[in-house]
Formats: structure tokens, C-alpha cells, sequence
């Protein structure tokens, strides 16, 4: 699984974080340094790679600093 902050690097590019195989994705928490984001409105993306090498659709959240 991989996410990343407002603009996209590219699929397998993003911060990766390592999850349990099997783990519903609604029940994973994830630590996200957000001490360098500016004050205003951010969107927060997340995308998983399955076993068969194929990527997931992007679920977005957004969010208001400051």
C-alpha cells in the first residue's frame, strides 16, 4: 500500500507502508508526518498493489490544516 499527499509521484513512487496480507483496508492505521504541510486544504490519497501486480482504485480524503 502506498499514499501520498496532494500530488501524485507516480504508482509505486508514493510512501509505501507494509500492511497484513488479508486486512481489510478500512481497518488499517497508518502513522502520516503532517508537520510540513502548509496551513490550508490538503487531500490525502491511498492505493494498494495486489499480489497480481495490479493497483487498486484511489481513495481520497480531504482535510483542512491550520
Amino acid at each position: 500500500m502506498e499514499y501520498y499527499i496532494d500530488k501524485d509521484p507516480g504508482y509505486g513512487k508514493a510512501k509505501s507502508v507494509t500492511i497484513t496480507p488479508g486486512l481489510e483496508i478500512k481497518d488499517v492505521v497508518i502513522g502520516v508526518d503532517i508537520s510540513t504541510l502548509a496551513k490550508g486544504s490538503h487531500m490525502f490519497y491511498v492505493r494498494a498493489l495486489n499480489a497480481r501486480g495490479g493497483w487498486s482504485m484511489v481513495n481520497a480524503l480531504s482535510s483542512a490544516m491550520g
